[in-house]
């Protein structure tokens, strides 16, 4: 078992993975945590695309979330689902702090 505490900063731009892990045969696992402070965008010049799929918590604040030409602004206790290879950036429309994991390619559900 490992076990890593979590504590949020703020206000300057904070990333920190708590725990990254290889699964035998869905790739590795990251799991961390950010913090954007107000009008931060990231990546700040471009787009970000990932080999994996991510999941994100938001717990506080609120920010606005752009894939390809969709903008969806997301606020606490809601959860995004970006699946691996799909360019998107974040914009903190307030403060804003999130957990969030990478994992190997997921599975569409019925619920999508």
């Amino acid at each position: 078992m490992r076990v890593v505490k979590t504590d949020f900063e703020g206000p300057g731009f904070v990333l920190r993975t708590l725990l990254s892990l290889v699964s035998q045969g869905n790739g590795p696992l990251e799991f961390g945590t950010v913090t954007f402070p107000r009008g931060y965008r990231h990546p700040r010049d471009c787009m970000s695309v990932h080999d994996r799929d991510e999941i994100s918590l938001v717990l506080r604040g609120r920010l606005v979330i752009e894939c390809g030409r969709e903008k969806t602004e997301i606020t606490v206790g809601e959860v995004v689902y970006i699946p691996a290879g799909e360019a998107h950036v974040a914009e903190a429309l307030e403060e804003s702090h999130i957990y969030f994991a990478l994992v190997g390619a997921l599975a569409a559900t019925e619920n999508e």
